[in-house]
């Protein structure tokens, strides 16, 4: 919002591309569930038992939220040709949230591209090859040509 207006076109459309992995054992979408303005995980085409995680949650943090659609009404699909990519596009408008600089009501197209699948909780950090086999298989998935021509596909369309 702030280069946007910076170039002085306020009434710009942002468009943002997402990123996350999601483990499909657990019903925890943490990653970015605290953009949307609902305190519920997200639906991962499995039906999920809805965890309530307070939106702040760590004492004294500030509300993450920016987005207006609800977390429970993002749903995600399969990137066809793809083992592990799943992917949600979303219209949506901000709301407001002083402590990050957003202000409310400017519309967004957001693009949500999710490696799911079994994550350990270690992956990040592990010298485990078994941990490092299974990233570099979510890796060559996202790199595939149908991610690139979805996340194309979208671009020109929110263009």
């Amino acid at each position: 919002q702030a280069a946007a207006a910076a170039d002085g076109d306020t009434d710009a459309t942002l468009r943002m591309v997402i990123t996350l992995n999601y483990d499909n054992s657990s019903t925890l979408y943490t990653d970015i569930l605290g953009l949307f303005t609902s305190n519920v995980t997200l639906d991962v085409l499995t039906p999920l038992t809805y965890e309530a995680i307070p939106v702040g949650a760590t004492p004294g943090a500030p509300s993450a939220e920016v987005f207006a659609m609800r977390a429970a009404d993002v749903h995600f699909v399969p990137v066809v040709g793809t083992e592990y990519i799943q992917y949600a596009e979303i219209k949506t408008k901000t709301v407001n949230n002083a402590v990050f600089g957003v202000t409310a009501d400017t519309e967004v197209h957001l693009l949500l591209l999710a490696a799911v699948g079994p994550i350990p909780l270690t992956i990040g950090i592990s010298t485990n090859p078994a941990d490092m086999r299974l990233l570099g298989k979510y890796a060559k998935d996202a790199s595939l040509p149908a991610v690139t021509e979805l996340v194309r596909a979208w671009m020109a369309k929110t263009a």
